[in-house]
């Protein structure tokens, strides 16, 4: 199996599993995937929807919890911002991510990681250097 076959297996099984999601009123989102010559593996996680229209995972519920630790409000997850002309969604935090906690997924549905200044500043909020202080 080569890198594109799996790609696509994956894109196919997202499609067939937002059926059962939207079922039980769950968000999916596809994890890691790997391959080999005769075989794929793609893991899939189930959240459930919060109030906000937010999926609830695992970064999303520490995101709520931590965010003050990184300079921001529980309330900025869901929020948009730019950056690089493109619209992104803040959706959670990894906490044991040094460099680039916030997590956030692109108008096109792909995910990128960002550091809390550069999140701060796309919501127009003042960075404050360490000498600041």
């Amino acid at each position: 199996m080569d890198r594109q076959t799996s790609k696509a297996i994956a894109a196919e099984a997202v499609e067939a599993l937002m059926a059962v999601a939207d079922k039980y009123g769950c968000a999916v989102e596809r994890g890691s995937a790997s391959f080999d010559t005769t075989s794929t593996k793609i893991q899939f996680a189930f959240s459930e929807i919060g109030e906000d229209g937010i999926a609830m995972t695992r970064e999303a519920e520490t995101f709520k919890q931590a965010a003050y630790m990184y300079g921001l409000k529980p309330e900025d997850l869901g929020k948009k911002f730019t950056s690089n002309g493109h619209t992104y969604t803040i959706t959670g935090l990894n906490t044991r991510a040094r460099k680039m906690p916030i997590q956030a997924t692109r108008e096109d549905g792909a995910t990128y990681k960002f550091t809390a200044d550069q999140v701060m500043r796309s919501l127009g909020r003042n960075v404050r250097k360490i000498s600041d202080a």
